[in-house]
């Protein structure tokens, strides 16, 4: 389970920020971050959230990750996955969004243009926030 915000980072960047747990573990678990269909990141979702260890006691606070992942200009459906580590070892699907990601700065540029989220979803219940 988790919460996932899916958001233009810097010019040139998408931000995925957000907690995920397996509820048969306290350990930390590994997203992925899918850009199109494919893996552009995985990470450990290990960093202290202290509104989920409130939330789900049983299994801590330390469940957060924020991962920038670096892309060319476009518009991107960008999904995150948690990786469970129970006896189940599932991939479930915990949010997507379509993100427009704008040029990375150059030193020829003097302004970048504005990045703009056009959707999100979750199938993570409403718990604690990023």
């Amino acid at each position: 389970i988790g919460r996932w915000r899916i958001t233009p980072g810097d010019p040139g960047t998408v931000r995925v920020r957000g907690w995920a747990l397996d509820p048969e573990t306290s350990l930390p678990i590994r997203i992925r971050v899918v850009v199109n269909g494919r893996t552009k990141a995985v990470a450990l979702a290990n960093t202290e959230n202290t509104a989920v260890g409130a939330a789900y006691p049983g299994n801590g606070p330390f469940h957060g990750a924020d991962v920038t992942v670096p892309l060319a200009r476009g518009r991107y459906r960008v999904c995150v996955d948690g990786i469970g580590v129970g006896s189940g070892l599932s991939v479930r699907r915990l949010g997507c969004a379509y993100v427009r990601v704008t040029a990375p700065t150059t030193t020829t540029s003097t302004s970048a243009t504005s990045s703009s989220t056009t959707s999100s979803s979750t199938t993570a219940p409403a718990a604690p926030t990023a």
